[in-house]
C-alpha cells in the first residue's frame, strides 16, 4: 500500500515540479522555508503555499524543528533521504496527532539509483506514504 502511494506520489509530483514556480529561502531552525504555487495534482489535493524545509537540520534537531513548525501552523513539509532525517520528520508528525489528510509530505531521493527501492525506503522511514517523492540532483 505504501509502494503504490508513494509511486503515485512521485508521478504526481514529476508533473507538478514542472508546472509549479518555486522560491526558495533560508529560514528559521537550519532550514529552508519554501513558498510556492498551489498546485492542483492529478489527486486534487493541494500543495500547501507555504512549507517547512528541513535541510540541513540534524536528525536529533529535526523532531523539535517540526514540533515548532506545526505550532505555528505550517502543515507542508519538506525533507530528502539525503538529509537523513525522514525517521525524525515521520516521528513528529505522528507525535502531533494531527490526522494525516490535514499534513503534506515531501521527499526526494537520488536520481542515481533504482527508483522503486528508493521510494519504499523513504515510506518505510517515514513510516508513512509521501504526498510527493522527487528526484534529487543537487548541483552543490
Amino acid at each position: 500500500e505504501l509502494w503504490s502511494e508513494s509511486m503515485r506520489a512521485l508521478a504526481v509530483c514529476c508533473v507538478a515540479t514542472a508546472t509549479a514556480l518555486n522560491v526558495q529561502r533560508r529560514n528559521v531552525l537550519g532550514g529552508a522555508a519554501t513558498a510556492a504555487l498551489a498546485v492542483a495534482p492529478a489527486t486534487a489535493a493541494q500543495t500547501p503555499a507555504v512549507g517547512f524545509g528541513l535541510y540541513k537540520t540534524p536528525e536529533s534537531d529535526a523532531e523539535d524543528a517540526v514540533g515548532l513548525a506545526l505550532a505555528a501552523g505550517v502543515r507542508h513539509f519538506d525533507t530528502a533521504a539525503a538529509y537523513g532525517n525522514e525517521a525524525a520528520l515521520g516521528r513528529a508528525l505522528r507525535a502531533s496527532g494531527l490526522p494525516r489528510s490535514e499534513l503534506f509530505v515531501a521527499t526526494k531521493i537520488d536520481a542515481k539509483a533504482p527508483v522503486r527501492d528508493q521510494v519504499a525506503a523513504a515510506a518505510e522511514r517515514l513510516k508513512l506514504a509521501p504526498d510527493c517523492v522527487s528526484l534529487h540532483a543537487p548541483l552543490a
